[in-house]
């Protein structure tokens, strides 16, 4: 059992190191066809905004942010009510 959960883990960790480096890639990629003032212009940027963040701090919006779950002001149960009661569907036919 032990040793399917560590193969497990290292399989994920695999996949995230390729997914990783896929993206790297993709970036690097897409810097190819700037000019050297313009990569230039692009590390002190970077450069700039590590010096500037906390060590450890999450910024507000990342990648991450773009996905998944979205804050309610109602419970997840009255949302859903209200949004199977607002669904209209109406039959249509087509006539070719």
């Amino acid at each position: 059992m032990l040793f399917v959960l560590l193969q497990s883990i290292h399989q994920l960790e695999n996949a995230m190191n390729t997914a990783h480096n896929k993206l790297i890639s993709n970036y690097l990629n897409l810097l190819k066809g700037l000019s050297v003032n313009e990569k230039l212009e692009i590390i002190a940027e970077l450069s700039q905004s590590m010096k500037t963040k906390p060590k450890g701090e999450i910024p507000e919006k990342t990648w991450a942010s773009l996905f998944g779950a979205f804050e309610l002001d109602v419970p997840a149960e009255e949302f859903l009510s209200e949004l199977k009661k607002d669904r209209n569907f109406h039959e249509k036919s087509m006539k070719l």
